[in-house]
């Protein structure tokens, strides 16, 4: 079972919502930019709770 509030929840919630919003190809666009920015979260920043990020950490974030 996920947790409330991990990134797993989160990420899965941010699809579900933008899958009633936009297209399947830019749901999929949009979902594999998150998944980056999770992975860089966790590993580089380590950053371990998704309620820690600020605004400092997205501005850090650079996509390879």
């Amino acid at each position: 079972m996920v947790r409330n509030g991990s990134w797993e929840w989160l990420l899965e919630g941010f699809k579900f919502d933008l899958e009633t919003e936009v297209k399947p190809r830019t749901v999929e666009y949009y979902y594999d930019h998150a998944r980056l920015f999770v992975r860089w979260a966790q590993d580089e920043a380590q950053i371990a709770d998704p309620q820690l990020v600020n605004k400092r950490d997205i501005q850090k974030f650079r996509p390879p």
